[in-house]
């Protein structure tokens, strides 16, 4: 009984080690700045912070500064066009 008990902890062990695992080998989220869009649509800063204030812009909320992440400002170029 003590045996199958400590087999049962065993393989849970081992699938919460192996989700850990899946964990640590996700890619790290991109963030592009303000100075990123900048760059990237070829606009001046005033231009840039004010797409930054737009509703439908995908930027970070809660942080000080522009901030948004890649994929989703791919989403909302690929949306603009």
């Amino acid at each position: 009984m003590i045996d199958d008990f400590l087999n049962n902890i065993n393989k849970k062990l081992d699938l919460l080690n192996k989700k850990i695992d899946n964990l640590e080998q996700t890619t790290e989220i991109e963030i592009f700045s303000t100075t990123d869009v900048m760059r990237i649509l070829n606009i001046n800063r005033n231009t840039a912070n004010d797409l930054f204030k737009q509703p439908d812009f995908p930027r970070i909320r809660g942080i000080k500064s522009n901030k948004v992440e890649k994929v989703a400002f791919k989403k909302w170029l690929q949306n603009k066009k």
